[in-house]
């Protein structure tokens, strides 16, 4: 659970019939009617507001479109591990007497690290050289502060923003045998099946493989789920789940879950549903398609090669570890040699219902 403030003179935007229509079927977990964006295809609208025409009118200036976090609202007893505020725009600097602890640039959007009295100072740049302003973490309150620079308009914070919620929810979530994940993941048969891999692999494109050719399939998220280790049918509670499934799979030595996210990369599937983990996939692109089962070393490799994390911080890799070793070692993992074409997605499919 987290929150998000805006102050002046930012705005959560008002949503039309269409937008709320959307926001509602995804908050029940249905599935989404959108397919993996693939490398090369038209890059679709980010959120649930589809085109211009579906903007609130008369629209108002700062107001920013969060409608991929609307599926997600909990109205409970829970109290928030996390909560960021968004500032009015700033010329803020990283103070001198801050040490710089990493800089994360090999692609777009960057940012630099910084440490300071316990606190930890994120810089993003989503060009290089220049600022899109200064997010301030305290781990130890859980409590966040993102300035943008002057030059940010709307649009441009809200990506940042998105950011932010992801870098904040990697380290509450660590503690709780939780992990942000870079993978696309379909559902079939009630389990998910994630597929790994670094960027420009072709995950995307297996997922929708896997929707156009193997019937029964849905998918859930398409680039940042979440996984949990789940001993409690509780910690479901708010999300959209085959109850049915959690009483038969659920029990106290754990099982591993994935869950939406309002993180779903260059695809607009923000759904709140949760399904236990059948397999993880780590693809490769090859001149032919095989597979074969992976564990061990190669498992835990696999799966925290592709966890979101604080990877320069010791104290942080110590919680993140168990929980990574905990699913190599619970959940069937793979290795895919694959092409871009319906057989890989048939031969993937075969060897996971085994």
């Amino acid at each position: 659970m987290f929150s998000v403030t805006l102050d002046t003179p930012w705005s959560f935007m008002q949503y039309t019939s269409p937008v709320q229509e959307r926001i509602t079927s995804a908050r029940q977990g249905k599935v989404v009617p959108v397919k993996p964006v693939r490398a090369g295809d038209e890059v679709p609208h980010r959120t649930y507001v589809q085109s211009r025409e579906e903007l609130p009118s008369p629209r108002i200036p700062g107001s920013m479109d969060f409608s991929q976090y609307e599926p997600f609202a909990y109205e409970g007893p829970l109290e928030p591990e996390f909560s960021l505020e968004v500032t009015a725009p700033s010329d803020t600097r990283i103070p001198e007497d801050a040490t710089l602890a990493i800089k994360v640039d090999e692609f777009l959007p960057a940012y630099d690290i910084y440490e300071k009295d316990g606190d930890l100072l994120f810089e993003f740049f989503p060009e290089r050289g220049v600022s899109a302003g200064i997010l301030t973490v305290s781990p130890k309150t859980g409590k966040g502060i993102y300035t943008p620079s002057p030059r940010m308009k709307s649009y441009g914070t809200l990506s940042q923003v998105n950011i932010a919620t992801m870098i904040m929810f990697t380290i509450a979530t660590a503690p709780q045998g939780t992990l942000l994940m870079h993978s696309s993941v379909v559902r079939k048969n009630g389990y998910a099946n994630l597929f790994l891999g670094k960027s420009g692999t072709g995950k995307s494109t297996h997922a929708r493989l896997w929707i156009d050719n193997v019937e029964g399939t849905d998918l859930m998220n398409d680039d940042n789920p979440a996984l949990r280790v789940i001993t409690d049918e509780s910690q479901l509670d708010g999300c959209r789940y085959d109850k049915e499934l959690a009483g038969k799979t659920i029990s106290k030595e754990g099982i591993v879950y994935v869950f939406g996210t309002p993180w779903s990369g260059k695809t607009p599937c923000y759904r709140n549903v949760a399904a236990p983990v059948g397999a993880i996939v780590r693809l490769q692109q090859a001149p032919r398609n095989s597979i074969s089962r992976i564990s061990g070393l190669d498992a835990y490799a696999s799966v925290i090669s592709s966890a979101s994390m604080l990877r320069w911080k010791s104290g942080f890799m110590d919680l993140v570890t168990p929980t990574a070793e905990k699913i190599a070692m619970t959940v069937r993992c793979f290795s895919l040699d694959c092409l871009p074409d319906p057989d890989a997605a048939h031969l993937c499919s075969k060897a996971i219902s085994k």
